[in-house]
């Protein structure tokens, strides 16, 4: 293999550790330096500080995805590269935990917080446009695949580091501060290549929000929905089994956190290393929204166990593949040009969306029905999953 032919793996692979690097800072070290800090000051009220932060930065994370994509556009216009915004992103990251361990208030830590999410953000929105904009199309399920498995890495990886330092703030804020900063560091020495991908059939490049653009947005938040509700109701939906005490129900949620990690990592992994060209990713993208929809029922219905192990599996299969999948689908819909960025702000936009949306409606939910809400939510975004599937069959172009 040539040196030019490694090239874009390479590439690939600085931007996936770029992400990782953000995800890292956010999910791995931010969360136990807030935390700590929040229980010395605010006491029994820290649970509600913290989902005061984690609102308000989910709330930033999505007004820099955007800012930070059409910032990149800006720059590439001026003739300067995206990759910059990596330096700058990797000297930001490293300061601001520290200093939200030593806050002396609540409203510094919730400063500090929202300020943690503006680097992370830059990373995420810039590193998809690079790969949207820089790979071939044959290496775009991979890095899909590789963004969408960082969050659950960097979620491992900062219950590893907890655990081998018991969760001392000071020390998990150094490890997981060099790691981000080593993460991020080789994404901004990228060299940028002469040649730009090219396209089957994209949109003109002045459609930024095309309907088939819309259609892809709507379907990609249908399955983070699905996801989000995964992921927050494990314990809840848990504790409805009968006969479970407690601590068999905090150990049964633990164990469908961890079948449906492990099946998303396999899902999505395998996915992108073996699903080639548009067309199949599209069908990729298209099934994985009915798989999803399929183990949101079963999470819904299910009286046992078994079943909610099914749909924990299920959903892990359907989300990862839909992730896999997310890149070959959107670089059919757009030419390669200097608007990328905005294009990438707005998918990642939408993938913090369902994390604010769905909790909210499912709290609204339960105070309507404290015996059937999971009925309710898991059938309602179920349909809203299935509803997905089918407009983007019908109107998302395929590419060959």
């Amino acid at each position: 293999m040539t040196s030019d032919s490694k090239r874009p793996l390479r590439r690939a692979v600085a931007l996936a550790m770029a992400v990782l690097a953000g995800y890292v800072t956010v999910l791995s070290t931010g969360p136990v330096a807030a935390n700590v800090r929040l229980a010395q000051i605010a006491g029994k009220d820290a649970a509600f500080w913290y989902s005061v932060l984690a609102a308000s930065g989910a709330l930033t994370a999505a007004i820099a995805y955007v800012f930070f994509g059409r910032l990149s556009n800006r720059i590439v216009r001026a003739g300067g590269s995206r990759r910059f915004i990596f330096l700058y992103a990797a000297i930001a990251l490293a300061p601001i935990g520290w200093l939200i361990s030593s806050a002396i208030s609540l409203e510094m830590i919730l400063i500090l917080w929202c300020l943690m999410q503006l680097p992370a953000a830059a990373i995420l929105s810039v590193g998809t446009a690079m790969a949207l904009e820089r790979l071939p199309q044959k290496y775009l399920s991979l890095v899909s695949s590789l963004f969408g498995a960082g969050a659950v890495l960097a979620i491992l990886y900062g219950v590893t580091i907890g655990t081998l330092t018991q969760n001392d703030p000071g020390s998990v804020l150094l490890i997981g501060s060099a790691t981000a900063v080593a993460l991020a560091l080789p994404a901004g020495f990228l060299r940028e290549g002469a040649v730009k991908t090219e396209v089957a059939s994209p949109l003109k490049p002045k459609s930024r929000m095309s309907k088939p653009f819309l259609y892809f947005l709507i379907a990609t938040a249908a399955s983070l929905a699905v996801s989000a509700m995964a992921n927050d109701y494990f314990y809840q939906l848990s504790a409805r089994i009968e006969g479970l005490v407690q601590a068999e129900v905090a150990s049964l949620s633990q164990v469908l956190y961890a079948i449906s990690a492990f099946a998303f990592l396999v899902s999505t992994l395998s996915f992108g290393v073996f699903a080639r060209g548009a067309r199949l990713n599209y069908r990729v993208f298209t099934i994985s929204l009915v798989v999803s929809a399929v183990g949101l029922i079963s999470l819904a219905l299910a009286s046992d166990s078994v079943l909610l192990g099914i749909g924990a599996a299920l959903i892990g299969i359907g989300t990862g593949s839909n992730i896999a999948a997310q890149f070959p689908v959107l670089r059919t819909l757009f030419s390669t040009d200097e608007e990328l960025g905005s294009q990438a702000g707005f998918f990642n936009m939408v993938g913090v969306l369902p994390s604010i949306v769905v909790p909210a409606f499912g709290a609204l939910l339960v105070t309507i029905s404290k015996s059937n809400w999971p009925i309710l939510l898991g059938f309602g975004i179920a349909a809203f999953s299935l509803a997905s599937a089918l407009l983007v069959a019908k109107k998302v172009p395929k590419s060959t």
